[in-house]
């Protein structure tokens, strides 16, 4: 088996993606895991990157561990790496061919959460909350402008977010969730709905709303005309 730490950097923007990998075959055309680089070859090509082995290693754990040192936090805040996790955790590959999607999604995702926040305090101070909260947008705005490839990902993301969610909410699971829901809240019912207390009139041109009390005027009937 090879092990390898390897380098592959886009000759178009000169973005880099930094990754490891086990096999038998060296000259297996591996070309990474991760989502924003597969997404940029789809993008440029596959000869607009190259791919440099830098380190081999006699075992897995030693490969892990130099991962770990160069793909940090601060590593993943620059914005010429197409790297979305800290090193040493292993790619997508890795972790759906030993099962590990359970661990990765509890364990190694909040040990990330633990250290992305502890670095925003450093950067913001203690209420980074805030601070994020009240410019995000304008963060997230000009991340977008000046790097296409992350607004690329994040169209593609959101596209993928609206067709999840329309399959979903149309699904009978969903339509009884939100019967549920409303029933518990009292969405529009009794006072809660707008219309409570009203009656619609018409005069066979237009129709509007009035006190349920209030007497109907001349030419005017009970009803509601939708032209």
């Amino acid at each position: 088996m090879f092990f390898y730490l390897y380098q592959i950097t886009n000759l178009v923007n000169k973005k880099i993606y930094i990754g490891v990998h086990s096999t038998k075959d060296i000259d297996d055309g591996y070309m990474g895991s991760g989502v924003n680089i597969k997404s940029a070859i789809k993008k440029y090509g596959i000869d607009n990157f190259k791919k440099d082995i830098l380190l081999t290693f006699d075992n897995v754990e030693d490969m892990y561990a130099k991962e770990k040192e160069i793909v940090t936090e601060e590593f993943l805040l620059r914005i010429d790496t197409y790297n979305l996790r800290i090193g040493g955790t292993g790619g997508f590959d890795y972790i759906n061919k030993n099962n590990l999607s359970g661990f990765y999604d509890t364990e190694v995702a909040r040990k990330g959460r633990q250290s992305t926040n502890a670095l925003l305090e450093v950067r913001y101070g203690e209420q980074w909350r805030k601070v994020i909260s009240k410019n995000g947008n304008k963060v997230l705005q000009k991340k977008r402008e000046d790097d296409p490839d992350f607004n690329q990902l994040m169209i593609e993301h959101s596209r993928r977010n609206v067709k999840v969610a329309s399959q979903y909410a149309n699904t009978p699971l969903a339509i009884q969730n939100k019967k549920n829901t409303f029933s518990k809240i009292g969405h529009q019912q009794g006072k809660k709905n707008s219309q409570y207390g009203k009656m619609w009139i018409t005069n066979g041109k237009e129709s509007r709303p009035i006190p349920g009390q209030e007497t109907i005027p001349e030419g005017w009937r009970r009803g509601r005309v939708i032209l």
